[in-house]
C-alpha cells in the first residue's frame, strides 16, 4: 500500500514537471519536499527521494522548492546514509550554496575517500554552475580526480 501511495503521488509531481518550464515558479515539488520533512521513516524518504531524483533528471534550472532547506537539513541528519547522500545530490541540483561549498571542500579533501570525493565532483559537474570552470581546470593537477574533470 505505501508503495502504490508514493508511486501516485510522484508520479503526479513528475507529470507536473512535465509540464512546467524549467522556469517556471510554481511550487511544484513542495508536496513531495513536505512529505520528506514530515516522515521520520528513512526507507519512505529514500523512496521519495529517489522518484525526485529520476523525475529531475536532464533538467535544469528548476528552482529550489521554497521549503527544501528545512528538509534538506534533517535528512542531512538522517541515520541512513542513502538518504544523506541523496539528499546532498539534490541540494547540489538546485544549487545549495552551502551544499556546494561544502562539496567543494570534499573535492579538494586529500585526506577524503577518493569514492567519496568522485562522488562529490560527480553532483558538481552535474549542477552545471557557470563557475565551475576554474574550479575543474585546478583539479587536472589532482590525478585522482583528473579524468572525471576533464569531461
Amino acid at each position: 500500500m505505501r508503495i502504490l501511495a508514493i508511486t501516485i503521488v510522484v508520479s503526479a509531481c513528475w507529470m507536473s514537471l512535465a509540464g512546467a518550464a524549467a522556469d517556471d515558479s510554481a511550487d511544484t515539488l513542495g508536496p513531495l519536499v513536505q512529505l520528506l520533512a514530515e516522515s521520520d521513516d528513512a526507507a519512505f524518504q529514500l523512496d521519495i527521494l529517489k522518484g525526485m531524483s529520476e523525475a529531475l533528471k536532464g533538467r535544469a534550472g528548476m528552482k529550489m522548492p521554497e521549503n527544501w532547506p528545512a528538509a534538506s537539513a534533517k535528512l542531512a541528519k538522517s541515520t541512513n546514509p542513502e538518504v544523506r547522500a541523496m539528499a546532498q545530490s539534490l541540494s547540489s541540483f538546485f544549487g545549495d550554496p552551502a551544499v556546494m561549498e561544502a562539496m567543494r571542500k570534499t573535492v579538494i579533501d586529500k585526506n577524503a575517500p577518493v569514492e567519496t570525493r568522485r562522488k562529490a565532483l560527480s553532483d558538481l559537474i552535474e549542477s552545471k554552475q557557470a563557475t565551475l570552470a576554474p574550479f575543474l581546470q585546478d583539479l587536472i593537477a589532482d590525478t585522482d580526480l583528473r579524468a572525471q574533470a576533464m569531461l
